[in-house]
C-alpha cells in the first residue's frame, strides 16, 4: 500500500506541475490587456506552491496579471501564506484585482489569518476576493471582519457556503460599514449559504 500511495503522490505531483506550466503558457500567449492566470481544480497543494509562485513571478507580463484563479484545489494555510508573500503582496503584481481561492477546504482559520494580514499589506491591490465554499468556521469571519476595518481596496468579499454564524456575519457588515464611513467606498459581502438566521 505504501508503494501505491507513493506512486499516486508522484503521479499527482507531475500532473500538477504540468498544469502549472500549461497555465503559464496560456497566460503568456494571451493578447488581452487584462490577463488571467487560472489553475482551478488541479489538486494544487503547498508542495507545488513555490513552483507556481516562481512561474508567475518570472513571467515577463506579470504587471498585466489582473485575475488569479486557484479555486477548487488543496491549498492549506501554508500554501495560502506562501501565495500572499510571494505573489499577491508584491509590487510586481500591482494590477492584480481579482483573487479566487474558493473551494479550498483545507485553508482553515490560519489560512484566513494569512489573507487578513495580506489585506493590510501596503502592496495589496485585490478588489474582489472569493473564499466561498472553504469550510470556514466562525473565527475566520471575525478575523476577516477586523481586516475590513482598514482596507481601502477590497470592494467584494465572497464568503458563500461556509460555516459563519449570525455574530460573525454581523461583525463583517459592521466592520465594512466602518470602512465605508472612512473613505465612502461600499464593500459588498456575500454570505449566502451560511447557517445564519433570516
Amino acid at each position: 500500500r505504501d508503494a501505491i500511495r507513493a506512486l499516486e503522490s508522484e503521479v499527482r505531483s507531475r500532473f500538477v506541475r504540468f498544469c502549472i506550466l500549461r497555465a503559464k503558457t496560456v497566460f503568456a500567449s494571451s493578447r488581452s490587456a487584462r490577463r488571467a492566470f487560472a489553475l482551478e481544480r488541479k489538486q494544487l497543494t503547498a508542495a507545488e506552491m513555490p513552483l507556481l509562485c516562481r512561474e508567475i513571478m518570472e513571467e515577463p507580463h506579470i504587471s498585466s496579471l489582473m485575475t488569479l484563479s486557484l479555486g477548487g484545489n488543496l491549498l492549506d494555510a501554508g500554501a495560502v501564506a506562501t501565495l500572499m508573500r510571494l505573489v499577491v503582496c508584491t509590487p510586481e503584481s500591482s494590477n492584480l484585482s481579482e483573487l479566487d481561492l474558493g473551494q479550498n477546504v483545507h485553508m482553515g482559520t490560519e489560512g484566513v489569518r494569512a489573507i487578513a494580514a495580506a489585506i493590510a499589506h501596503r502592496h495589496w491591490t485585490v478588489r474582489k476576493l472569493w473564499v466561498n465554499d472553504c469550510d470556514l468556521e466562525v473565527d475566520a469571519g471575525f478575523i476577516l471582519a477586523r481586516a475590513l476595518r482598514t482596507t481601502r481596496i477590497l470592494s467584494v468579499l465572497d464568503l458563500r457556503n461556509n460555516k459563519l454564524n449570525d455574530a460573525a456575519v454581523v461583525s463583517l457588515h459592521e466592520c465594512s460599514r466602518v470602512a465605508s464611513r472612512t473613505d465612502g467606498k461600499i464593500i459588498t459581502i456575500v454570505v449566502d449559504g451560511n447557517p445564519i438566521s433570516g
